[in-house]
């Protein structure tokens, strides 16, 4: 467990990010003066060996474009690419969602590129050159992890497009620490982050009953509205949206949020 300890008469924030993102978090909020506990539902560990080889002449094929839904998939597709002593074809076009999987893009020498100005599925998809496909239909390789972004697959299907995809990391759902899940029981409720479908199953599927019911007597932050409406199904009834996916506009909705509760 890490993030400071909640106080007395202050409702905590769980947050389930991946590690490194979940202390940002929770240093901002205590920045703030918003207690956390930081508690990561999953972890991201990249695939190993040549998981790249079995695609290599659709990847090297005139016209690919290649989808990256997060810096993750960036990481793990050039590792992948290096452990299989592939390059990227020049000409390879390169769709990034959000500015910071772009400049992950860039920091490895992509150079044909667009990307999405938000950091959702739904931005990518608004992209004029992901509307109706066009014959001859270019393949489109989605770089993700299993069962992830998959509103982007059916979507571009849909289209006409003939879409692929590629696993190059994975998600593993981790335990909650006996002292974390400690502190939630002493609470009469729980304020709540979820950034991913994933994280939502993992704390109501997987982590213990008490956990879900001191989750949703609390205030959940999510980052769109397909995640607001996960997480009602899930049993939280209040449930706001961040403005945007970063830590900055999570961090300004929660504190909205405890203000407002404390008024």
């Amino acid at each position: 467990m890490s993030g400071q300890l909640p106080v007395s008469g202050q409702v905590p924030v769980l947050i389930t990010r991946p590690l490194r993102k979940g202390q940002e978090l929770a240093a901002l909020l205590q920045s703030e003066g918003v207690t956390s506990l930081v508690a990561p539902a999953f972890e991201i560990r990249l695939m190993e060996g040549d998981y790249l080889l079995e695609h290599k002449v659709q990847l090297l094929r005139a016209g690919t474009r290649l989808i990256f839904p997060s810096v993750n998939a960036v990481a793990g597709f050039f590792q992948g690419l290096e452990n299989a002593s592939l390059q990227l074809p020049v000409e390879a076009e390169c769709i990034a969602v959000g500015p910071a999987t772009a400049q992950a893009l860039q920091n490895n020498g992509v150079e044909q590129l667009s990307c999405s100005t938000g950091t959702n599925s739904e931005a990518l998809l608004e992209l004029p050159g992901l509307q109706a496909a066009s014959a001859p239909v270019a393949n489109i390789f989605i770089i993700s992890a299993p069962g992830g972004r998959s509103l982007i697959e059916e979507t571009l299907r849909h289209r006409g497009y003939s879409v692929h995809s590629i696993h190059v990391y994975q998600r593993h759902a981790l335990a909650l620490p006996a002292k974390t899940a400690e502190h939630i029981r002493r609470q009469a409720a729980v304020n709540s982050v979820f950034t991913s479908a994933m994280a939502l199953d993992v704390v109501f599927s997987e982590w213990p009953d008490f956990v879900a019911e001191k989750i949703s007597k609390g205030q959940a932050v999510v980052i769109s509205e397909r995640l607001k409406r996960r997480a009602i199904a899930c049993g939280i009834q209040s449930v706001r949206v961040s403005t945007a996916t970063d830590n900055r506009a999570i961090c300004n909705q929660l504190v909205q949020q405890t203000d407002a509760s404390e008024a």
